[in-house]
């Protein structure tokens, strides 16, 4: 592993640096790269946990319960078409998932369900859907919520994140 020491003092003759930590380190030699580096420069996010733990943590606060998307966790295919029931558009997310991956758009549409994942489209009975649910929640948890129609005005897809700060510090 490479000596940090020259980074750091390159660094601290500089402005102020800050790391965005996007992922988390998955090997021994990322593990002590990023322990060095926690020492001189702030990281500006830090693991909080899953999707459901952070939207439980805000419900419980009560300060923005009321700007939660309603979130549930999957545990039975028949909780998907129970909320497309009450919301003809539906969004399964994986709970430890980023950036979109491996994101499921479940559309009721006439008798059937029209399915987005993976950039590909396709129309499905109740049955399948019921199938799809319990082929992708084998393998990894996920979470059902009425879907939020979010776009510039190019139809890009967006939302907003937070990151707050107290003194430095994650607040």
């Amino acid at each position: 592993m490479r000596d940090l020491t020259s980074l750091y003092s390159k660094l601290n003759k500089r402005s102020l640096y800050v790391i965005y930590n996007a992922s988390s380190a998955t090997t021994t030699q990322q593990r002590e790269i990023m322990k060095q580096l926690f020492e001189e420069i702030p990281f500006t996010s830090h693991a909080i946990g899953d999707k459901m733990h952070v939207y439980n943590r805000i419900k419980r606060g009560k300060n923005f319960s009321n700007c939660l998307i309603p979130s549930r966790e999957i545990l039975y295919p028949q909780e998907v078409t129970d909320l497309l029931k009450k919301h003809s558009n539906v969004i399964i997310k994986p709970l430890s998932g980023k950036q979109g991956i491996d994101v499921i758009h479940i559309q009721k549409d006439s008798g059937q369900y029209r399915v987005v994942r993976n950039d590909r489209e396709q129309l499905i009975s109740k049955e399948d859907v019921h199938s799809l649910v319990t082929d992708v929640t084998k393998e990894h948890t996920f979470l059902v919520q009425p879907f939020i129609q979010s776009q510039t005005q190019n139809g890009s897809a967006y939302d907003f994140r937070l990151h707050t700060q107290k003194d430095g510090a994650p607040a």
